[in-house]
């Protein structure tokens, strides 16, 4: 009587079963293998900074232009704005930005210059003009115009570079190159 129909499904049920027993482990293996491709990816992180009008992407150990002439711009209006007041802020913040190498060349010649400005009552003031990108050096240049006044209200106005290499290392830019002078950018000729 339902012989028949016990017989189709129990048949329906172990092929079934069999089915599941080879999809299972697919399954897992498909798993295992995307989180392991998931693990090693590296996703890069998009920002769109106050100092730039578009995007810019870094993920661990790298960052593309855009992302280094950000902190290029950031650092050059942090140097170029120093008062008594912030002086010592500025050294603080450099000596993070700055490769050891770099920040252990600067430190001497950097707390010289601060005790001058809190002595003299100094205070330069920045104003970005134009950010380059050399793709043959992998540098960043910040030019703009320089004020400087003393005390005693005399000043002097300059057009001045910041000129920089940027590597990032673990999500964190770190400053490989550093150099400050009066005038234009001094670009790299093939000549």
């Amino acid at each position: 009587m339902k012989l028949k129909s016990l017989s189709t499904s129990w048949n329906g049920i172990k092929s079934e079963n069999t089915f599941l027993r080879i999809l299972v482990p697919l399954l897992i293996t498909a798993i295992v293998v995307l989180s392991i491709i998931m693990k090693n990816r590296e996703s890069p992180i998009a920002v769109v900074p106050w100092t730039l009008d578009h995007k810019v992407e870094f993920s661990r150990n790298n960052g593309d232009v855009g992302t280094k002439k950000m902190w290029a711009m950031a650092v050059a209006e942090l140097i170029g704005n120093i008062t008594p007041g912030n002086a010592d802020f500025v050294v603080n913040k450099l000596e993070r930005m700055l490769s050891p190498d770099i920040f252990s060349v600067l430190k001497t010649n950097l707390a010289d210059q601060v005790e001058e400005i809190k002595h003299e009552s100094f205070t330069t003031n920045f104003t970005p003009q134009d950010i380059i990108y050399e793709k043959k050096t992998d540098k960043i240049f910040v030019a703009g115009r320089m004020e400087m006044s003393g005390a005693s209200g005399a000043s002097m106005t300059f057009i001045r570079t910041y000129e920089f290499k940027i590597e990032i290392n673990n999500w964190y830019p770190k400053i490989i190159h550093f150099d400050v002078y009066k005038g234009q950018p001094k670009l790299w000729t093939s000549s």
